[in-house]
This record gives structure tokens, C-alpha cells and sequence, in this order.
């Protein structure tokens, strides 16, 4: 599994909007709820059955993207960029990780 070198401990409300816009675009198409799953598993990043489902509900919406409002919402919880670049890699999704590197 690929490292990302130096991620910060920076809560991913400070993700740049190209980068989050490029992340959210990628995890809508496939791993978003892989991602909440693996991320709710810590105590910190709980997320409720209705949470995820509200989550998902936004790609019913102009513009919806689940992946963003999970963002949102572990943003709220106190998640850093350190944190996702960390489930990313556990869920060895490639591209992700590559989005971080080239924005590094």
C-alpha cells in the first residue's frame, strides 16, 4: 500500500474545493459507503443509519453528492485530513490516494 507523505492534522474542512470536488466526484462513483462504514467503526466518526441514509439521498438533489455531505458531516466530528488520507490507504483506494499525492 502507497504512502501519502506528509498529510496534515488539519480537519478536511480545510480540503481545497478542487481537490474536494475531484474526491467527492470519485467516491460518489464508487466507495463513499465504504469509506463511512470503515469510519464510523471508530467511536469518533459514529454515523447513524438515518446520517448515512440522508447521505445518500443527496444524489436525488441539483448538484447532490453523498460523498460531500459525509464529509460535512465528519468535519463536524473533528476528522483530519490525516484521518481520511488514513482510510483511503486502508481501503487501498488508488485514485484517492492519488489525488492527495498530486495536491501534496
Amino acid at each position: 500500500m502507497a504512502e501519502i507523505p506528509h498529510v496534515p492534522s488539519l480537519n478536511i474542512s480545510h480540503l481545497n474545493e478542487p481537490l474536494l470536488n475531484k474526491l467527492s466526484h470519485l467516491l460518489d462513483q464508487s466507495g463513499w459507503r465504504k469509506l463511512a462504514e470503515m469510519a464510523s467503526a471508530d467511536k469518533r466518526f459514529k454515523i447513524s443509519s438515518e446520517e448515512l441514509n440522508n447521505c445518500s439521498l443527496k444524489v436525488l438533489t441539483p448538484e447532490g453528492s453523498p460523498t460531500r455531505n459525509f464529509l460535512r458531516l465528519m468535519a463536524d466530528r473533528g476528522m483530519t485530513l490525516r484521518d481520511l488520507s488514513g482510510y483511503l490507504q486502508a481501503l487501498d483506494h488508488a485514485e484517492a490516494i492519488q489525488l492527495f499525492r498530486s495536491a501534496g
